[in-house]
């Protein structure tokens, strides 16, 4: 179903024409970053928004359990939201390894709750995990104490995460983060997921299997995203989604209009640098379906 959500009063800052899916572009320094951080500030404790999450553009750290992250995540609601609010996320990773555990305790309550869920043997964590593994060609993850464990595709070895490459530790980290937040989002609200720069360390075919994955997110849950990037191949793949809005955003601009992406903006794509995997892959995706 179409929609248009119209968000204004963020410390200034008026976003119009949003739909389910957006994508905003913008060179270095135009203020992108600090237009989603002020959203995700401004958006909290309206009554008609629900979850609303940002995410850093440079998500540091290893994806490995940690108790301590655990323990902050639980004992301080806003430790999560502070934490990454500044350019550089040094735990993030960390963050979504303790994440996992979360999502796991959501995923089982709902099942535990409903009894058509219950009565249905197909309906586990370990569809939810599968959804994670989509994101991955060389590894897949298991569920394992203290949260997962990262095993190699051929040999089913397990691989220790310092082991895995910058790229694999990204979509594990963001495919969790995308799977809590769907988990947290409110009936009958706007659920905001603010993401800076995801496509940061992903060659663009894997940025293409990102793009899957926030589709199949979108169509399945009551989840919104607004996507600050400056990869016209992410651009690229997401702009063959139904219901995919942009907007360019320059230095000192206050009132961003969104509008759907168009067959001309698919054809100039290529010029400005949107790779052409991106399509081969999309291509191969669909054709699996």
């Amino acid at each position: 179903m179409s929609m248009t959500i119209e968000l204004t009063a963020l410390s200034g800052y008026n976003l119009r024409g949003l739909s389910r899916k957006n994508i905003l572009l913008g060179k270095n320094g135009c203020g992108k970053s600090r237009l989603l951080k002020l959203a995700d500030q401004g958006l909290r404790g309206r009554p008609e928004v629900g979850a609303v999450r940002y995410l850093s553009p440079e998500r540091g750290g290893v994806l490995q359990y940690e108790a301590g992250i655990e323990q902050n995540l639980t004992s301080s609601p806003a430790w999560l939201a502070d934490s990454r609010r500044s350019n550089q996320a040094q735990q993030f990773r960390q963050q979504s390894a303790a994440q996992f555990r979360r999502l796991e305790l959501l995923i089982l309550r709902e099942i535990e709750q409903n009894p058509a869920l219950r009565a249905d043997p197909g309906v586990t964590f370990d569809r939810t995990v599968a959804r994670i593994n989509t994101l991955l060609d060389r590894v897949y993850l298991t569920r394992a104490d203290p949260a997962f464990r990262i095993n190699d595709r051929k040999t089913d070895a397990p691989v220790q995460p310092q082991d895995i490459s910058s790229g694999e530790s990204e979509l594990i980290s963001l495919g969790i983060e995308c799977l809590v937040f769907e988990k947290e989002s409110q009936p009958g609200k706007l659920n905001l997921l603010l993401m800076d720069e995801p496509d940061v360390h992903l060659h663009p075919d894997l940025q293409a299997r990102f793009a899957r994955f926030v589709e199949q997110m979108v169509a399945v849950s009551e989840v919104s995203v607004l996507i600050a990037t400056h990869s016209t191949a992410l651009l690229g793949a997401m702009s063959d989604y139904a219901e995919t809005h942009l907007a360019f955003m320059r230095y000192g601009e206050t009132d961003i209009t969104f509008s759907p992406t168009t067959d001309t903006h698919r054809r100039v794509l290529p010029v400005f640098g949107a790779h052409p995997l991106s399509n081969v892959f999309k291509s191969s995706s669909r054709s699996a379906r």
